[in-house]
């Protein structure tokens, strides 16, 4: 197993199993459980299920257990000069496709420039490479828009999967089949489309020694229930859930149980102008709400002796994470701050929320009641209409249910001005942009207190009120092991998973 030297979305959902192939009795198999089957086989088109890409698909930087980047296609890489503008990657030689094309740095620049042409997800991630160099046959340049430190990690998700030159050339195929170099390749005449995709052994593969599985098989299973079940019942031997509680079942019946943070829940104070809620322009009002709120109770009510309470936007073990925490539950004090800003007697305040972050909002809400803050909840019918209600810029705060991602993401997606979805007024600080520009453009030590520092600064101007994580937890039987994540990569990825000895 390859160690590690990386986010998803947001929000990737995986669960496996392995045993013998009961249809092919001596086959050493890993059989995987997914909870939808791929938008689209073609890494440069696909979003989210990554699964799908992991199995086929060799990165050019592969993300190890510990969140690291590690050598993929790639067998070095680097930023050249100050500031995170420019950077070259070194390939390894003598890799060779599915179809028999050899990985070049011409490959590389035409994949790349292919997936920004297409304009899906993975190429939102590539929008700030500005030119695509190729310094000899094997070496890669890229020219950036704009500081972009996560570069490295990008390159080992969805955007940084090369396909062969067959499929460059005709991608039509990648319907019904993979080019990639990674250690396996689609079976087509055993793949039932929305049902199960087998993979097997890339013959072509540079390492055959990291080559452990006879035949992969993913099952899409989309009802956790049933993935439950069929765990219990020896059909599989891993699945994933959002649900903690499903924790003590597991270690009931003798399975192997672990978590990690994953999306903390909350309140999101979006109108921080006071356009439609004059109180929240006072950022003593603000900070009242998360003295206000009971987060270690709430945290237990939801999900039991699993639940763990947050007041930040990023989870432990990820950069930026601060250990003091600064918002004890007080209600005295969030009556004094809302008194010293003019609202003793309390405010109103609209919420829109959805199913995900109902059973939050309402309980973030009765703690706001008692100190006269009077919530009234707005519950959208689907996920559709609540971001809709969001952008409408007639709800000046909304329930949030955000995963645990790097600040360079969050930022343009969740806080900056630029980010529309998520902060629909369009709310800046100087300092907290002063500290993204300078944290993008720093070296990674020096990015990790700039990052501190930018996290404090949003707990302290009080934009949300974050009150617990929601984590991922992955149950197993003992047949497997290699079944690794951290604050840096959330999700296992199912090429390290191994028999148990």
């Amino acid at each position: 197993m390859r160690g590690a030297a990386v986010l998803a979305t947001a929000a990737l959902s995986l669960s496996a199993c392995t045993s013998v192939d009961r249809a092919d009795e001596g086959v050493r198999s890993l059989r995987i459980g997914w909870l939808s089957p791929p938008v689209s086989l073609d890494p440069a088109q696909a979003s989210g299920n990554l699964v799908y890409a992991q199995i086929a698909y060799e990165p050019l930087i592969y993300v190890g257990a510990s969140g690291d980047p590690a050598p993929g296609l790639a067998a070095s890489w680097k930023f050249l000069g100050a500031g995170n503008l420019q950077f070259e990657l070194r390939l390894r030689d003598g890799v060779v496709f599915g179809d028999g094309s050899e990985l070049t740095a011409d490959l590389v620049k035409a994949n790349l420039e292919r997936t920004r042409e297409l304009g899906g997800q993975p190429a939102t991630q590539l929008r700030a490479i500005e030119s695509i160099e190729t310094v000899d046959s094997l070496t890669v340049r890229l020219s950036l828009s704009e500081p972009t430190p996560l570069l490295p990690r990008v390159l080992g998700e969805l955007p940084g999967y090369m396909v062969g030159r067959t499929a460059l050339d005709d991608p039509s195929i990648l319907a019904t089949q993979t080019v990639g170099a990674g250690q396996y390749k689609l079976d087509p005449a055993e793949t039932v489309s929305d049902d199960h995709y087998t993979y097997v052994p890339n013959p072509d593969y540079w390492d055959p020694a990291r080559i452990v599985w006879e035949k992969i098989v993913v099952r899409v299973l989309p009802d956790s229930n049933t993935a439950l079940s069929a765990l219990q019942t020896g059909q599989v031997d891993f699945i994933q859930s959002q649900d903690p509680n499903l924790i003590i079942t597991a270690e009931e019946a003798g399975l192997k149980a672990t978590s990690i943070p994953a999306v903390f829940l909350g309140l999101a104070l979006a109108d921080r102008n006071g356009e439609v809620a004059p109180a929240l322009a006072d950022v003593r009002v603000r900070q009242a709400l998360n003295y206000a709120v009971d987060r270690e109770s709430i945290a237990r009510g939801i999900y039991g002796e699993h639940g763990a309470a947050t007041e930040q936007i990023v989870g432990p073990g990820q950069s930026g994470y601060n250990e003091e925490k600064r918002y004890p539950y007080d209600p005295e004090r969030a009556r004094e701050l809302l008194a010293e800003a003019g609202y003793p007697d309390g405010f109103s305040l609209a919420v829109v929320s959805v199913s995900t972050t109902d059973a939050v909002v309402q309980a973030v809400a009765d703690n706001l009641r008692e100190i006269g803050v009077d919530v009234a909840i707005t519950a959208a019918g689907s996920g559709d209409q609540y971001l809709e209600q969001m952008r409408s810029r007639r709800f000046p705060a909304y329930g949030i249910g955000y995963g645990f991602q790097e600040l360079q993401r969050t930022g343009p997606n969740l806080f900056l001005p630029g980010a529309t979805q998520f902060n629909p007024f369009g709310s800046s600080d100087e300092e907290v942009a002063r500290l993204f520009r300078e944290a993008a453009a720093a070296d990674p030590q020096a990015r990790e207190a700039l990052e501190r520092r930018l996290v404090a600064r949003i707990v302290e101007l009080g934009w949300f009120v974050p009150v617990t994580v929601r984590p991922l937890v992955f149950l197993s039987s003992e047949s497997i092991e290699g079944i690794q994540v951290s604050g840096g990569r959330l999700n296992p990825n199912p090429v390290e998973f191994r028999p148990a000895e």
